[in-house]
């Protein structure tokens, strides 16, 4: 198939080059310079005026709309990008500093979201999937002898780091429905209880703390 050199003049799109005449995306210089001619100030992308009808328009009708964001999404449910789409995302966002008021604005609605108790759930099991991705959670100090000698006094077989509900547990105990853990301090704080809460409803277990301070 013959090139057409007119396609690779400055300001041709550069998607449909190399068409033949009566290809249906062949497309001549003249009836591109009619377009252009027949845009001029019109043109939403060169008028600031018209551009921002334009948008606000766009955000009214389409953007804000919520039944089509809810079919978007449900589409693009379990799709994958391919590693190449990946590469061109990643390439386009270096470089890019956001402003001060937008990285407020972010902080301010991140915790705003985290104050959500699912939301908070969520970003636990991400994190802990991260986790045991790099090799799993890290190990107290004296940890793993204290849990192997009380393995070996009470018969039984501790599963160490047990996940819960995105947290890790240092020892489990299935058959007594038993809870190991080891604190290097004092677990006074709200988080603290509040996890044990989360972890006793999970799987409505006895929790047995043994100091290591």
């Amino acid at each position: 198939m013959k090139k057409n050199k007119g396609w690779f003049k400055k300001g041709f799109d550069k998607r449909r080059t190399g068409f033949q005449k009566g290809h249906p995306s062949y497309v001549t210089e003249n009836t591109i310079n009619k377009s252009r001619e027949r845009f001029k100030d019109n043109n939403p992308m060169r008028n600031k005026n018209i551009k921002n009808k334009w948008l606000n328009s766009m955000k009214q009708k389409v953007w804000n709309n919520k039944e089509r964001n809810k079919k978007i999404s449900e589409n693009q449910k379990g799709k994958k990008h391919s590693k190449g789409h990946i590469r061109k995302l990643s390439l386009s966002h270096l470089g890019y500093k956001p402003s001060k008021e937008s990285r407020e604005k972010n902080r301010i609605k991140q915790i705003e979201l985290m104050k959500i108790p699912a939301n908070r759930e969520k970003r636990r099991i991400a994190k802990q999937k991260q986790i045991l991705l790099n090799g799993g959670a890290r190990l107290g100090k004296n940890e793993k002898q204290i849990l192997d000698r009380i393995a070996k006094i009470i018969g039984y077989k501790i599963i160490r780091q047990f996940v819960v509900k995105g947290y890790f547990v240092d020892g489990y105990i299935p058959e007594l429905n038993r809870v190991y853990e080891v604190d290097e301090i004092p677990k006074i704080t709200e988080r603290d209880i509040q996890r044990e809460n989360i972890i006793k409803q999970e799987l409505n277990c006895e929790i047995r703390r043994i100091k290591d301070y």
